[in-house]
């Protein structure tokens, strides 16, 4: 009987790297996850931002004697460049003779294009230039205030 090797192994002996395999997947998994919601977050956080910034801006645009309105929106950007963020002012009913204070609307537009991280929002982007990109866009209409004389 010394000669002869044993039949039965111990339980779980060569389960070593089964279970090394699984762990791989799994995080790689979870992972991808955990930065799609990170990076989703990201996106609702900017559109949010964006919808502030154009707010700001309509309501810059209503009240005569404001300033400038782009100026108001892009003052409400936090945490993405400044170059990359398009807010546009359109008056909405035409005004007769021009006069800023005739009544009317304004609306303001800020576009920003969002490129995400993650290869899981990336799979939902646009990518026809190249990178995944998804345009996120604030709009804010508001009645132009007029000024009483």
């Amino acid at each position: 009987m010394t000669g002869r090797r044993a039949i039965w192994k111990r339980p779980g002996a060569g389960e070593a790297g089964q279970s090394m395999a699984e762990f791989a997947v799994t995080l790689l998994v979870l992972v991808l996850i955990i930065f799609g919601i990170v990076d989703l977050g990201r996106a609702i956080w900017i559109q949010n931002m964006l919808s502030n910034a154009a707010r700001e801006g309509a309501r810059c645009a209503s009240v005569p004697g404001c300033g400038d309105p782009i100026a108001a929106a892009k003052a409400q950007i936090v945490g993405i460049p400044l170059d990359a963020v398009t807010p546009q002012v359109i008056p909405l009913t035409p005004t007769p003779g021009g006069d800023p204070n005739a009544p009317g609307s304004v609306e303001v537009k800020v576009k920003y294009v969002f490129h995400p991280a993650s290869g899981l929002i990336g799979q939902f982007a646009d990518a026809s230039s190249g990178a995944p990109q998804i345009v996120l866009t604030g709009r804010a209409v508001m009645r132009k205030e007029i000024k009483e004389p």
